[in-house]
């Protein structure tokens, strides 16, 4: 056993010598060298908090110069597409990411925008503080022949499998395929969610009722499906499995449920043969960009050439793609199952390696990456908080590749400028085994109003095998401020809401299927309501109804009163 270890050493030194340093592996069609530029100032804007869901955080007028850091000494990337990435450019000098993601009524993507950090909508008007089921939903079991392809995912609800819902305008609304009586439905909002039997869901908020026909992928869907910020009859969507032919990404048309366009996940540009994608996009709606992350490694950044004609009822993208491929140094697992994250002209995403890559949009460069000892699997997407025009970056990772003696699942804050760590909190899990590595899954959430100092996590496989915790932190400090020791490990991400009063709740769903309401200031578990089975998905909060799904092929409508 030690000969075989110390061989394992010696083979990774080899690699680390032949490829990393060298970069050989890339096979790319031209290197990109270190440019450093001469400092700048970042203009100072004034800075208006979010406050009860108000969609405006700051002026948007200017983009943020930045120079590339020194961390950057440590990657080689390259891209494909070079033909097309000089004029990307050029068209795009001044792309940023509006601070007014979209001015649709819903939430339209993984945490509703582009800092990842909308997972409710609108005030609640809760007074008994109960959760009561109003509706339920079946998917499919993924039965007889079916079953054999798609082996144990079934129905139900995966990791992140978090709904999406749209109050749709009307018309827009009458020249899709609806079915009639939500045609003429008055404030009707549209439930839309992607299921391990690979189907997509139209379900109606309020009823639980089927909308339209569902859309049959043909591959297990783990992640979230995305819909247009720009309100246009478009969806995205990820395969999370290649179980059943070709597997990659898609876009549909929502007039007619057709397939627009396919992004092959197998791609021959990429580091790691393996098409998944649990990651949502970005869609940037003033540029007709989407931003998007593969496990194949890749970073697309898709000019979609949208065409929609609302007069005569046809919409169609003609994506023009650039791949921006990058390997770190000591990093040996490439993959990207986050969400990427952004702020104006800069974009965020941590990797199956660990490390956290800071991108210029408008420059088509790295600007930085934090590539440190505690680095392990980070699935989980970054959230963002920015003050004074500067980005703060929350995120955690999992216990699956360390071999440090310091190792363990690590929750963070860092500067998204410099990439600096500013604080960390290191918990000691579960790994390995017969069951799933322990850590963070999930997505925090950033406190307002009455919660406003806070930062809230959950980690899975803490004390015993089974269970975990919830904790909430100060965000300036890191220091814990409440924990709550499960019975049951959470992956489900918790998400918040708040009354008239400014008085925050949060839901945590957890392994056994409950779903929790909890102050959120205190921690204190109010009630709790049992759906049966593993929930590993994010629920929403729109209107006083959570939506959630459970591995048990069930959506549910959630009321609180």
């Amino acid at each position: 056993m030690k000969s075989i270890k110390i061989l394992i050493i010696i083979l990774s030194l080899v690699f680390s010598f032949l490829f990393i340093d060298k970069g050989l592996y890339l096979n790319a069609s031209k290197e990109h060298p270190v440019i450093l530029k001469e400092d700048t100032l970042i203009e100072s804007i004034s800075y208006r908090k979010k406050l009860k869901f108000n969609w405006i955080m700051g002026n948007s007028s200017s983009n943020i110069d930045l120079k590339q850091d020194d961390s950057i000494d440590q990657m080689v990337y390259s891209f494909e597409n070079e033909s097309i990435l000089d004029t990307f450019i050029n068209d795009n000098r001044n792309i940023r990411i509006s601070n007014n993601y979209t001015n649709i009524e819903g939430i339209l993507s993984f945490r509703g925008n582009n800092l990842r950090d909308l997972s409710s909508f609108n005030i609640s008007n809760m007074e008994d503080e109960t959760l009561k089921k109003a509706w339920t939903f079946e998917t499919s079991l993924v039965t007889g022949n079916h079953n054999k392809n798609f082996g144990p995912w079934g129905g139900g609800v995966g990791w992140t499998g978090q709904p999406t819902v749209i109050k749709w305008e009307r018309d827009i609304k009458n020249i899709m395929n609806i079915k009639d009586k939500f045609k003429n439905k008055e404030n009707f909002s549209e439930v839309i969610i992607g299921s391990l039997d690979g189907k997509i869901y139209f379900i109606d908020l309020d009823t639980g009722e089927e909308t339209r026909k569902p859309i049959d992928i043909g591959n297990p869907i783990k992640g979230t499906v995305t819909l247009d910020p720009r309100g246009y009859p478009l969806l995205y969507v990820g395969q999370g499995v290649p179980e059943v032919g070709s597997i990659g990404y898609r876009i549909y048309s929502l007039i007619d449920g057709k397939l627009l366009h396919f992004i092959n996940g197998k791609d021959n540009f990429a580091i790691r043969k393996w098409g998944a994608f649990d990651s949502s996009p970005l869609i940037i709606k003033e540029s007709d960009v989407m931003v998007l992350g593969g496990e194949n490694g890749l970073l697309y950044i898709v000019k979609l050439n949208t065409d929609f004609d609302i007069k005569t009822s046809k919409i169609n993208v003609n994506p023009k793609i650039i791949k921006f491929k990058y390997q770190v140094k000591g990093s040996y697992y490439p993959g990207i199952e986050s969400s990427i994250s952004g702020y104006k002209n800069l974009i965020y995403w941590p990797d199956n390696s660990g490390n956290i890559t800071c991108f210029d949009l408008s420059t088509m460069e790295p600007k930085w990456v934090w590539n440190g000892m505690n680095k392990d699997d980070t699935n989980t997407t970054i959230v963002l908080e920015v003050i004074n025009d500067k980005p703060f970056l929350y995120i955690g990772s999992e216990l699956d590749k360390q071999q440090n003696k310091t190792k363990g699942a690590y929750f963070k804050k860092l500067d998204g400028l410099s990439g600096d760590v500013l604080w960390e909190n290191k918990y000691d899990v579960f790994s390995g085994g017969s069951y799933s590595n322990g850590g963070i899954y999930s997505t925090a959430v950033l406190g307002d109003e009455d919660m406003e100092n806070l930062v809230v996590y959950n980690v899975a496989r803490v004390n015993k095998a089974n269970q975990g915790i919830m904790v909430a932190v100060d965000k300036n400090s890191g220091e814990e401020m409440w924990r709550w020791n499960m019975k049951n490990y959470p992956w489900s991400s918790p998400i918040s809401f708040y009354n008239n009063e400014g008085k925050g709740y949060l839901i945590q769903c957890d392994s056994l299927g409950r779903m929790w309401l909890i102050n959120g200031k205190t921690g204190d578990r109010i009630t709790n309501i049992d759906l049966e089975m593993n929930i590993e998905a994010s629920p929403i909060f729109y209107n006083d109804m959570i939506i959630v799904g459970s591995r048990g092929n069930k959506i549910y409508g959630i009321k609180v009163e």
